[in-house]
Parts: C-alpha cells; sequence; structure tokens
C-alpha cells in the first residue's frame, strides 16, 4: 500500500521574495511474514516565488509549472498565497 500527498510548506521571504515550498510525502507499508513495516518520504516537488512582478511556479527541474494546475492538486496552497 502506498499513499502520497502534496503539501505547500511555510512561506519563506527574502529581500522582498517570498518563496512558498511544495513538498511531496508518501508513505508505504509492507508486510513480511508477522510483521509490517512503514516507510515514510518526502521530497520537494516544486516551489512558488511571489514577487512584486507576479506569482510564478517553479519545478524542481527548473522548468515553470502551471500555477492553476499545482493550486488544485495541493491542499491548502491557494489559503497559503492569499495570506501573502
Amino acid at each position: 500500500m502506498e499513499k502520497k500527498r502534496a503539501h505547500a510548506g511555510s512561506p519563506l521571504e527574502v529581500a522582498g521574495v517570498t518563496i512558498v515550498p511544495v513538498t511531496e510525502a508518501s508513505l508505504s507499508s509492507r508486510q513480511w511474514r508477522n510483521s509490517v513495516a512503514f516507510f515514510c518520504r518526502a521530497h520537494p516537488v516544486s516551489v512558488v516565488v511571489v514577487s512584486p512582478s507576479g506569482k510564478r511556479a517553479i519545478g524542481m527541474d527548473g522548468e515553470e509549472v502551471s500555477l492553476d494546475s499545482l493550486l488544485q492538486e495541493v491542499p491548502g496552497l491557494k489559503e497559503t498565497l492569499d495570506k501573502i
């Protein structure tokens, strides 16, 4: 069994630019004989950059990502960006 969930992290402001990290956590479990093992992993997926010129989403490969699709996929991201 494996479950994945994206999460918006805490915003970080540097020199008038705010960066919001977006991570994905996955939880999996394996049963082996009479035991069960659980594994959890979190890794960065993208960042949202908020500056006076606008908002942009950038993937970890450096390519721009659709902010609209990211807002639909990541619970709480819209609320986080509304507070900035």
